[in-house]
């Protein structure tokens, strides 16, 4: 008996949900676009570093290897 009565409330409660349909929400109004506008200060000659490209290809392949070990030993933790 208790049996069938859960589950017909388990069939109620499901075609509840099934009954309730595809409800129109509408599409959303985009906001106003707004012109960007920012303030660039002047670049100084004597803060503008060279950098070499070779320096700066050594540099990511440095961070990328620390990057990959780091996720090694994550993944050895667990």
């Amino acid at each position: 008996m208790r049996k069938s009565i859960r589950v017909s409330l388990l069939v109620i409660v499901l075609s509840v949900s099934a009954h309730a349909g595809d409800m129109q929400c509408g599409t959303p109004n985009p906001p106003p676009s707004q012109p960007a506008t920012f303030e660039q200060e002047p670049i100084q000659e004597s803060s503008v570093g060279i950098v070499n490209s070779d320096e700066a290809n050594e540099a990511a392949y440095t961070l990328t290897e620390a990057a990959l070990s780091l996720l090694a030993g994550v993944l050895a933790a667990f």
